[in-house]
């Protein structure tokens, strides 16, 4: 079993999977040190390029407040993003 910075699965996996790597290996933002507003912005970005290039990905839409199941994974257990927090994410 490897410990990895992040992970996707499911039919647009393959999409996310090379940007992921791309942005870890290639940006100065690494998704392995965002902070969770920049995480929850590129992850929502990322559902939104794969559900162009996938039609089983389920689409996020902003602006009709359609929004994904996001987890977030801390030593204190697993916290849900709610909607809400999704938004303001966005607007801030």
């Amino acid at each position: 079993f490897q410990a990895v910075g992040c992970a996707a699965s499911g039919s647009g996996a393959g999409t996310i999977r090379s940007v992921l790597s791309f942005q870890e290996r290639h940006a100065s933002a690494k998704p392995s040190l965002m902070n969770l507003q920049e995480a929850v912005r590129f992850a929502l970005s990322l559902l939104v390029t794969a559900s162009e290039f996938d039609s089983a990905t389920g689409g996020v839409n902003p602006a009709t407040e359609t929004f994904a199941t996001i987890k977030v994974l801390k030593p204190s257990g697993v916290e849900t993003v709610t909607d809400q927090q999704q938004k303001d994410f966005l607007h801030d």
